[in-house]
């Protein structure tokens, strides 16, 4: 799976070579926070919280559940890595952050697949350098940002950071 965020008209693309498709997500993000990292951050919530969730607890007693290879992520987010890395490892250091929310909400994703003995790789790959998926994806984003209301795939849940006032900068 490659995900990526782009543009003017902020929008975000998800290219998963196993189905050979591409989903456009909206960002949902309004304001100030309508950004290429919400962006960036929507591909990848989608990808873990949708197109990788981890399957329904299995009953007690049955056996764990086998690794599986479909956890293979590619993203040419540097950003994004960064955060997820600052949440698994420093949570504290994402207090007041405008994507803390979401950020959260994808290592959950994350925590809930390696609790159930599904592996996980995301992998960093270069932007616009003629990786297909990454092209693919690239795409998605740039046709997601032109798409109207309701005619996405998905729509990135809402988070209102700072209960809805802009923190003062320090």
């Amino acid at each position: 799976v490659c995900s990526t965020g782009t543009g003017s008209a902020v929008g975000a693309g998800v290219y998963s070579a196993e189905q050979d498709q591409c989903f456009y997500i909206n960002t949902n993000g309004q304001g100030q926070e309508d950004t290429i990292t919400r962006a960036e951050l929507a591909a990848l919530h989608y990808t873990v919280t949708q197109l990788l969730a981890p399957p329904a607890d299995p009953p007690p007693g049955a056996a764990p559940a086998e690794p599986d290879s479909g956890g293979l992520i590619f993203t040419d987010s540097q950003v994004a890595l960064h955060l997820l890395n600052r949440m698994l490892h420093r949570p504290h250091t994402l207090e007041g952050h405008l994507h803390r929310d979401l950020v959260k909400e994808i290592v959950e994703g994350l925590v809930a697949r390696a609790n159930q003995g599904l592996r996980t790789r995301i992998l960093k790959v270069k932007a616009h350098t003629g990786v297909a998926g990454n092209e693919r994806a690239d795409t998605a984003a740039k046709e997601a940002g032109k798409l109207m209301a309701g005619d996405h795939d998905y729509t990135t849940p809402a988070h209102v950071p700072f209960g809805g006032r802009w923190m003062p900068a320090f």
